[in-house]
């Protein structure tokens, strides 16, 4: 987990102004996991770029930049592009029961969820897969994100949010993909 960082247990991080790009994991965060068994994480991103990920091609591979299931998670004026992942959330994927999340000024385009296409499971959020948790998306832009799957299981080209809260404001989608056409 984590191709170039990885949170565990009550870790507090502030990234501002890096640039996370490139990295491989195998399974789960191509640039950042944040996973714990408790919830004690806070991972804050400030005007950063995490760009051409890979969080894996298996069927459980979520999050191909941010893989967030420890705790609450902020991104402000950050790009979040070109990063892929085997299963859910190719931009981003949160899963935190009671985690509250904050996307302010973002771009998130150009990710892609789905890469192991194998039947398994549905495949959710080509962006952005929010699982759980409370979230807030202000003036953000969701553009040209893809999620696949076979047999048109890929739902969520942009967001997909099959089981959280999220409350938006002033935000735009355009050009989103989703192979079940709920782009």
């Amino acid at each position: 987990r984590g191709g170039a960082v990885l949170l565990n247990s009550s870790s507090a991080v502030t990234f501002t102004r890096v640039t996370l790009t490139n990295n491989d994991s195998a399974m789960d965060g191509g640039a950042i996991a944040s996973a714990s068994s408790t919830s004690g994480i806070v991972l804050i991103l400030e005007e950063c770029i995490v760009s051409n990920n890979n969080g894996g091609v298996n069927t459980f591979s979520d999050g191909g930049g941010i893989y967030s299931s420890g705790g609450n998670t902020t991104l402000t004026k950050c790009s979040i592009y070109g990063n892929s992942c085997g299963d859910d959330g190719g931009g981003v994927y949160i899963s935190e029961f009671g985690s509250v999340n904050t996307f302010t000024n973002c771009v998130i385009s150009g990710n892609t969820a789905g890469l192991a296409a194998d039947g398994m499971e549905t495949i959710d959020g080509g962006g952005v897969a929010l699982l759980d948790g409370i979230s807030t998306m202000t003036n953000c832009t969701i553009a040209n994100n893809t999620c696949t799957g076979m047999a048109g299981e890929g739902f969520g080209g942009g967001i997909a949010i099959p089981s959280a809260i999220l409350h938006m404001t002033n935000n735009i989608f355009a050009d989103n993909t989703a192979d079940a056409g709920n782009g």
